[in-house]
């Protein structure tokens, strides 16, 4: 279970980049245009607020391989292996790195969707809404990007939901800030506004989510499509396998707590596992 999840995290640092949208699993609807749903297909209803001089986001979302793309991945990593070691001159330093790199070689599982930001389904208020079609499954929201990526993994928290096959699932908002500069997102107000002294390192960010509610705009082109709120559950730390900037969700209450650096399902009062390295 641990090796599988790792598997999941290795390959989306390892591939969470704009190329990973392309194919057929992943498809961005745009600008109102007419949604019939495919029963094999899910979809995303995702909305974003981004008050006047914010950054905008994209949104990496990062999905949970089923166990026969797990299965397929380790079988060809242990070809490899198995190739490298009959090698001439092989040392297990060889090896070592060799599989290292694989991860990134390896292209059969595309479990990275980045939503970018500008590519939106209808403009809000406050913000733009998104609709993606996507594989089924269970995805975590890994963190927000602005070029290229994932500039700021929230390793230290987040949340995940599931995404059913011939429905839309509503996210509500998907939220993220600056942490140096002040935001008006109520969400993100206590986690915002600090100032850092991180000179010319790249900014970090702080995310949190708004579960859907009843007051949320849906476009009109979608209202009489079946729509569901999104299941979310919390999830625990991960490895920082791409090592870069690390941050973490925001409490949302009944959803995601922490106590000190431990991260809490304020539903049972119990930590929630961390993902740790084998």
């Amino acid at each position: 279970m641990i090796r599988g999840l790792l598997l999941v995290l290795a390959l989306a640092f390892a591939t969470a980049a704009p190329a990973q949208n392309a194919g057929s699993d992943i498809e961005e609807i745009r600008d109102g245009a007419a949604v019939s749903l495919d029963p094999a297909s899910a979809y995303l209803l995702i909305r974003t607020e981004v008050p006047p001089k914010a950054l905008s986001y994209h949104i990496i979302l990062v999905r949970e391989l089923v166990a026969q793309e797990s299965e397929d991945y380790f079988k060809a990593q242990d070809a490899m292996i198995a190739e490298e070691r009959a090698k001439p001159g092989a040392t297990e330093e060889k090896v070592q790195a060799a599989t290292a790199k694989f991860v990134e070689r390896y292209k059969k599982a595309t479990n990275v969707l980045m939503m970018y930001q500008g590519r939106s389904y209808a403009k809000n208020t406050d913000g733009s809404t998104y609709l993606l079609r996507v594989r089924p499954g269970r995805y975590i929201i890994a963190g927000p990007g602005l070029v290229r990526g994932l500039n700021v993994c929230m390793c230290m928290g987040t949340v995940g939901f599931e995404a059913k096959p011939g429905v839309i699932t509503d996210l509500g908002y998907v939220l993220a800030a600056r942490v140096d500069k002040p935001s008006t997102v109520p969400e993100l107000a206590e986690t915002a506004g600090h100032p850092l002294d991180h000179g010319s390192l790249p900014l970090l960010f702080v995310m949190s989510v708004r579960p859907f509610q009843s007051n949320m705009a849906v476009p009109d082109q979608l209202l009489k499509l079946v729509r569901v709120p999104a299941p979310y559950y919390p999830v625990g730390k991960i490895p920082n396998l791409f090592t870069g900037l690390v941050s973490r969700m925001a409490s949302v209450p009944g959803l995601l707590a922490y106590d000190v650096d431990r991260v809490i399902d304020p539903k049972t009062g119990q930590r929630v596992p961390d993902i740790e390295m084998p």
